[in-house]
């Protein structure tokens, strides 16, 4: 689902924000505060000018600077330069990168991932895991933790995973790390949502919800209703449904600039009856979504439904 991939990499964007604790521990200046997940591109930009500017840093921080470029390629589905890039930094490996080590066999697993080989990231995520809790890096053994069951193909598996890492982060006294939780709960939501566990999928949702609520994080407690919305509609909950989604709207000026929200109006007013306000709203989440090159490789199913539902 298209929704379910823009929304982890929104989400997983708050790693760059929790690796603060190990890039301090080298004494090194944080270079993940360039990271822009919606644009890999530029974000590769800044690192390589700071990969210039790092000559005088530890080959541990340099070497994770090369895994986040490395990321920059995955993110573009450009696999084969991210492995390319990744089978340089493994060569450079030794007893002086711990840090950049477990980067490595993150990227790596997240490079797999990108491509589809589920199995292969599944391997390098368990290993990632093991050995960042060997080396005490709490935040990335509970990145790896989630990345595990996002490569994960059986459900049970993914959600022992997710369960596992909330357990961590609820324990850690680092509150980056503890920023996880909000991820694992909507990652769970999408994945039991993706198997028709609709009464499951709303509880992780709404637990979602309350964490971002409570963390004060409105962007991200607004994609969990949007995402409880979602799940009333498929629980036959409509004016649930329709009652969230017109607010999500009315506190964005009335603009949505995603195109997600328009689509779902579309479907809540089609599945009222209400033929006008469908063609509009489905009007306006195709003129959006149909631009996304995802979507158009994907899910064209989904965008010919719209246009169809929009005249």
């Amino acid at each position: 689902m298209k929704l379910f991939y823009i929304l982890l990499v929104f989400l997983v964007s708050c790693a760059g924000i929790m690796n603060l604790k190990e890039e301090k521990m080298n004494g090194n200046v944080d270079f993940n505060k360039f990271w822009n997940y919606g644009d890999p591109a530029g974000t590769r930009e800044k690192f390589n000018l700071h990969l210039k500017d790092s000559r005088d840093k530890d080959l541990d921080y340099i070497l994770q600077l090369k895994t986040q470029i490395a990321r920059t390629y995955s993110l573009k589905l450009e696999i084969k330069k991210a492995h390319e890039l990744l089978d340089e930094v493994e060569k450079a490996l030794d007893e002086t990168t711990p840090v950049a080590e477990v980067r490595y066999y993150l990227e790596r697993g997240r490079a797999f991932n990108s491509n589809k080989e589920k199995k292969k990231a599944y391997e390098v995520f368990i290993s990632a895991y093991h050995l960042a809790h060997e080396r005490g890096y709490e935040n990335y053994g509970v990145d790896a933790a989630h990345m595990v069951a996002i490569a994960a193909t059986d459900l049970e598996d993914k959600v022992k995973w997710s369960e596992l890492g909330i357990n961590e982060a609820k324990k850690s006294q680092d509150d980056n790390t503890r920023k996880w939780i909000g991820v694992f709960y909507n990652n769970m939501g999408w994945d039991l949502f993706e198997a028709k566990r609709y009464e499951e999928a709303l509880i992780k949702f709404q637990n979602c919800e309350k964490f971002y609520q409570e963390a004060n994080i409105k962007s991200r407690k607004d994609i969990a209703r949007w995402s409880v919305a979602k799940t009333f509609r498929f629980l036959g909950r409509i004016e649930d449904s329709l009652s969230i989604q017109e607010a999500l709207l009315k506190e964005a000026g009335g603009v949505d600039e995603s195109g997600y929200t328009y689509e779902e109006l579309g479907e809540l007013y089609h599945l009222k009856n209400d033929v006008e306000k469908a063609k509009k709203y489905f009007t306006k989440s195709y003129a959006i979504l149909s631009k996304d090159k995802w979507l158009q490789k994907h899910e064209p199913e989904r965008l010919a439904r719209m246009l169809k539902l929009a005249k």
